[in-house]
């Protein structure tokens, strides 16, 4: 649910001094003892990152209709990666409002935003020309990543023309007669902003939170109720509006907005096969749920982008706070759901209100002029945005309060460490997986009396440095000259990963976390637990042994049975053939276990689907029921 944004506080200078980092005198590493170490592991990588991002709803429909001088002083601090945050990724909401609209008068403010059909087949070009103002403003400034959303179709399309939603909580509002006109509108708008303005849409999403239960005709926002079962209806003939008008070449669809982690699981989980190939890009909000590892299993899963499409919250209990608030939220999705674009709900306040706390519902504040002012989360967002940049690959770092990206082409590698504590903490960074690191680390904080000032660079010692983490603060290391290991197309025996049947979608599973030999295999939904996790070890000459992370005992066919239905457990590695496996590629991340003594693969019996269902070896016969996709911890 969103919320009103409001006041926040003053600017600094603006950042053009990344780049001189490498550059600076090295200051000589103090001996100090660390109280942990953080260690990144290049072998280890997940999501190649796309960019930090904003939507321009409410605010881009108030700022771009302001003085040039006011409104390019929010673009520029925003999208601008030299003066600003540099967010490259934009989503851009299609409005509804139109003459027919009953709830015009009750919308909050900026909040009526103008549909360019705002009645049948009367396509109006001149509609929202403030937001598109912004969304030109901000492909000008660099952004390349752009999404259309909706939260409410025109007001002629629905049941009881009201764009805030249905007369009851949950129900539908889109005439079913309408169907065809939502979808070709949606791909009628894409089009011609590609033909017509230069915007090219890689993907628009016809939801937003369309099934948590928020819109219903009292509200004061755009919003739109839409079932599971009719979002299945709608993003097929969305498709094929897109097909059918040649959109579908440069705009994909993504869906669905869920305002909850696992209800996005949930909702992906009940489309049908044909609805998910429809998919290029699953989309969820960070309000609510914490099932961000199934999300990013499920993406790898199905071969699909993973977007935290928006987030914002309330005001924490004091600036810096909601600074740390911010920084803890990217940390926990981006270690944990792996999502390629992490993208804020609002950049700026979008109404008059300018005389409570500042919130996250916002990345700057105004005052009554429109002038604009810089609270602590607008330095927190550059900590990430200005030196995490599109691109870059994120690596496995063992500190929860880290994250840490690579860009091999400059050789860069961002470490941003957060610390929540009401004391400094000694850190001492290993990095000795990397083969070669030339440059020292240039730290960048923002703490409670500083917005991202640059510190003196620490010189490394056999490839280590040691740093205090200031209290409540937030640090950013860039080190230069940096190379990696050559990428090596084996499995990490030093690395967790997750088995899921493709088939099913659930994953390879020790059941009741026995530690026991014998102990027996199935397939359940991923939960987190390490009796789901395994190590993947090369044992030589193209074969594997699985090791579960929580008993350390190998995955086996049973008594080295070489029949179909032979039983799988787990038992104490004793380095026999039945514990090992080939791994054959079927597909993109899509894989065959085949028992190295049986010549038989690992399946889930009878093609089932239910929780529980037992795994056992058969002969090959090409059934998804014996695929599996391997996902990175």
């Amino acid at each position: 649910m969103r919320k009103k944004q409001t006041k926040l506080f003053v600017r600094a200078s603006i950042l053009g001094v990344v780049l001189l980092a490498a550059h600076l005198a090295l200051a000589p590493v103090a001996i100090v003892s660390a109280n942990y170490t953080a260690t990144v592991d290049p072998t280890i990588s997940y999501q190649t990152f796309e960019g930090w991002g904003v939507s321009l709803a409410w605010w881009g429909n108030e700022w771009g209709g302001l003085p040039d001088t006011n409104r390019n002083a929010i673009a520029d601090a925003i999208f601008d990666p030299n003066k600003g945050l540099g967010l490259n990724v934009v989503r851009y909401n299609l409005g509804a409002d139109g003459p027919g609209n009953v709830c015009h008068n009750q919308m909050r403010a900026y909040g009526n935003i103008p549909s360019l059909e705002p009645t049948a087949a009367n396509f109006d070009w001149t509609k929202d020309a403030n937001q598109r103002w912004m969304l030109q403003a901000a492909q000008a400034r660099g952004a390349n990543y752009f999404e259309a959303f909706v939260n409410s179709a025109p007001a002629w399309m629905l049941d009881n023309s009201c764009t805030a939603g249905a007369t009851k909580p949950a129900f539908d509002n889109l005439s079913s007669a309408h169907y065809s006109d939502f979808s070709n509108y949606i791909a009628t708008v894409v089009k011609h902003f590609h033909d017509s303005w230069g915007i090219t849409f890689r993907t628009v999403d016809p939801f937003n939170e369309p099934d948590n239960g928020y819109w219903y005709s009292t509200g004061t926002q755009e919003g739109m109720n839409v079932s599971v079962s009719n979002q299945n209806i709608l993003i097929k003939q969305l498709a094929s509006a897109l097909n059918a008008n040649g959109a579908a070449s440069y705009t994909s669809i993504s869906a669905n907005d869920n305002t909850n982690i696992d209800g996005t699981v949930t909702d992906f989980n009940s489309f049908d096969s044909t609805t998910k190939g429809n998919l290029a890009q699953v989309n969820t909000h960070g309000y609510s749920g914490s099932n961000r590892a199934g999300l990013y299993q499920l993406g790898q899963l199905y071969n699909k982008r993973v977007w935290m499409s928006e987030w914002g919250k309330d005001s924490a209990s004091s600036p810096m706070a909601s600074a740390l608030d911010l920084s803890n939220r990217i940390l926990l999705d981006e270690k944990q759901m792996h999502p390629s674009a992490w993208v804020m709900w609002q950049a700026a306040p979008n109404d008059s209100t300018t005389d409570t706390p500042s919130a996250l519902w916002s990345l700057v504040d105004k005052d009554s002029s429109h002038n604009l002012s810089y609270p602590p989360h607008y330095w927190a967002m550059a900590q990430y945005s200005k030196f995490i940049r599109p691109g870059y690959k994120m690596l496995s770092i063992n500190d929860a309060n880290s994250l840490a990206a690579f860009d091999p082409n400059l050789g860069r590698l961002t470490i941003v460490t957060t610390n929540n504590s009401a004391s400094d903490t000694m850190v001492s960074y290993d990095l000795s997986r990397f083969s070669t690191i030339t440059g020292g680390a240039t730290p960048f904080r923002t703490s409670s009396t500083e917005n991202l000032v640059q510190l003196s660079t620490i010189g490394l010692t056999n490839k280590k440095f040691s740093a205090t983490a200031k209290a409540n603060s937030i640090t950013t290391y860039i080190i230069y000259g940096v190379t990696a290991p050559t990428a090596s197309s084996d499995f990490n025996p030093a690395a967790s990963y997750t088995l899921v049947n493709v088939n099913s979608g659930k994953v390879l599973d020790v059941v009741g976390a026995s530690t026991a030999n014998g102990g027996s295999i199935d397939q359940w939904p991923t939960n987190g637990g390490t009796n789901q996790q395994w190590n993947i070890v090369n044992v030589g000459s193209g074969k594997y042994k699985l090791v579960n992370i929580n008993s350390s005992k190998v995955l086996e066919v049973a008594a080295f049975s070489t029949t179909n239905g032979g039983t799988v457990d787990e038992w104490t590695d004793n380095g026999g053939t039945n514990q090992q496996w080939t791994i054959v590629s079927v597909g993109t991340n899509k894989y065959k276990l085949v028992n190295v003594n049986s010549s038989k693969v690992l399946e889930v019996v009878s093609a089932s689907t239910a929780d529980g269902a037992v795994v056992d070896q058969w002969a090959d016969n090409g059934g998804t029921n014996q695929q599996w996709t391997i996902v990175l911890n």
